[in-house]
C-alpha cells in the first residue's frame, strides 16, 4: 500500500515538473468594444461623431499625433502578462465602408469607391512604416484580420510591439481622393497563444521527499 502511494506521488511530481509539450495555440482571452452613446457602450478616442450604437469614422479628421482627432482605440492586455501571445484576431463589425475597388480607379473617382484600411500601431506612433495595414474589402461586415509574427514582416513591428507592451492600438486610414466615412459598430480582439505554466508550490517537492524518507525508515524498522 505504502509502495503504491509513493509510486503515485512520484508520477504526479514528474508530471508537474515535466517540460510542457508543444500544443496548438488556445484562446487566451477575448476583448470587445461596442461603440456608441447608449448606456454601457464605448466612446473611443478621437472626436469622430458618436451615434447611439456606432461611431462614424471619417477621413476628414486630423491624423497627426499632436492633434489627432480621428478615431483610435486600444485594448489593454495586462491580464495576459506571463502568457505567450502567438496570434491576434481583430473582428470588426461595420457598415458603409465601401465598396472597396481598384485603388488606381478610386483616385480617378471611377467607380465611386472607398479604400479603408485598419491600421494597427507599431512601436513609433508617428510613423507609417512600422504599422500593420489591412484593407476592409467589403461594404459591410463582419471582417476578420489576423496578425502574427509571420505576416508582420519587413519594417513592421505591430505584432511584437503589441505583445511586448500588452497594448493593442488601432485606427483607420482611407486612401481614395474622395471624402469618405463609415459606421463602426464594434471591435472584438481574440488573442491566441500558450498560457503561462502553473507554478508548482515550493513546499510540494519537499513534502514528497519527506514522505519518501518516512517510508524508507518504516521499511528499515520492519526489516530489523
Amino acid at each position: 500500500m505504502m509502495k503504491s502511494f509513493f509510486a503515485s506521488a512520484a508520477v504526479a511530481l514528474g508530471v508537474m515538473l515535466a517540460p510542457p509539450v508543444d500544443a496548438a495555440p488556445v484562446l487566451l482571452d477575448s476583448f470587445i468594444h461596442n461603440y456608441g452613446s447608449n448606456p454601457g457602450l464605448v466612446n473611443p478616442g478621437g472626436s469622430d461623431v458618436l451615434g447611439p450604437n456606432y461611431v462614424t469614422v471619417t477621413d476628414q479628421s486630423t491624423t497627426a499625433v499632436a492633434q489627432r482627432d480621428r478615431f483610435f482605440d486600444n485594448f489593454n492586455l495586462v491580464s495576459l502578462i506571463g502568457d505567450t501571445i502567438e496570434r491576434f484576431e481583430l473582428i470588426l463589425t461595420f457598415s458603409l465602408a465601401g465598396p472597396s475597388g481598384n485603388q488606381a480607379q478610386c483616385f480617378f473617382g471611377l467607380p465611386v469607391c472607398e479604400v479603408w484600411q485598419v491600421r494597427i500601431n507599431g512601436s513609433n506612433d508617428g510613423l507609417r512604416t512600422d504599422d500593420f495595414f489591412a484593407t476592409l474589402v467589403s461594404a459591410n461586415s463582419p471582417e476578420t484580420f489576423a496578425l502574427t509574427i509571420l505576416n508582420d514582416t519587413g519594417s513592421r513591428n505591430a505584432f511584437a510591439h503589441s505583445a511586448a507592451t500588452n497594448d493593442f492600438s488601432f485606427w483607420f486610414s482611407e486612401n481614395s481622393t474622395r471624402l469618405d466615412s463609415f459606421d463602426l459598430e464594434s471591435a472584438r480582439l481574440n488573442v491566441f497563444g500558450t498560457p503561462a505554466p502553473i507554478p508548482v508550490p515550493a513546499a510540494l517537492p519537499l513534502m514528497l521527499l519527506a514522505l519518501g524518507g518516512l517510508g524508507l525508515a518504516a521499511r528499515r524498522r520492519r526489516a530489523a
